[in-house]
């Protein structure tokens, strides 16, 4: 597996959602029994400048969609210019570790 790096010159997120915080044990109060708490998000990236896996891309736009139930995030619609290109397409992760 080749590890993903990603950096930008400028980026900026927009987006609305919910935060759960990890659950504590209910018998003793600590915790938290699970690590993660539950982050579930909608909104639009948008960045300038930005390096993908030592790629460049000049512009990015995409909808981001976070779901922790799935274990995903989910770029779609995106947009963009590299070099004298474009690109456009959808991007799914899913991780066990959200």
């Amino acid at each position: 597996m080749v590890p993903l790096g990603v950096r930008a010159g400028k980026a900026n997120l927009v987006a609305h959602g919910t935060y759960q915080p990890a659950a504590k044990d209910p018998v003793t109060g600590k915790g938290p029994v699970d690590v993660h708490g539950d982050v579930n998000l909608q909104g639009v990236m948008a960045a300038e400048n930005m390096v993908v896996s030592d790629h460049v891309l000049n512009t990015l736009t995409a909808n981001v969609d976070v779901v922790s139930a799935d274990d995903a995030i989910h770029f779609s619609e995106i947009k963009g210019t590299v070099a004298a290109g474009n690109i456009a397409g959808r991007l799914d992760i899913y991780s066990s570790a959200m």
